[in-house]
């Protein structure tokens, strides 16, 4: 027997949920290697339009964000959108800020 607010409330609850994160949040993890052979484990966060980056290594379990990230931090991050988009797991406009976000970096 089905009650009848039960298919109501499953709705609401679903607003809500839309209504409070408009916009979801991506995240994009991956790992390089360091000139010592260490390993170094990156992470970018993109909500609401805007991105933050961390770091860590291998052996700390803190990340540590870069607030602002160099332009080689930029770069892996951007090497590793374009790599999504072309299987097409992230949409243009992300490859597209992150080289606004370097452009206006070098200059």
């Amino acid at each position: 027997m089905i009650l009848p607010w039960a298919d109501t409330r499953f709705k609401l609850r679903d607003r809500k949920e839309t209504i409070l994160s408009p916009t979801p949040l991506t995240t994009h993890e991956w790992k390089e290697s360091a000139e010592d052979g260490s390993i170094i484990f990156y992470r970018a966060n993109h909500h609401a339009g805007r991105w933050t980056l961390y770091r860590r290594p291998k052996e700390d379990p803190e990340w540590i964000p870069l607030d602002p990230p160099s332009a080689p931090d930029l770069a892996l991050l951007l090497d590793v959108l374009r790599r999504k988009y072309q299987r097409r797991k992230v949409p243009h406009s992300h490859v597209e800020q992150v080289e606004r976000w370097m452009e206006s970096l070098e200059s």
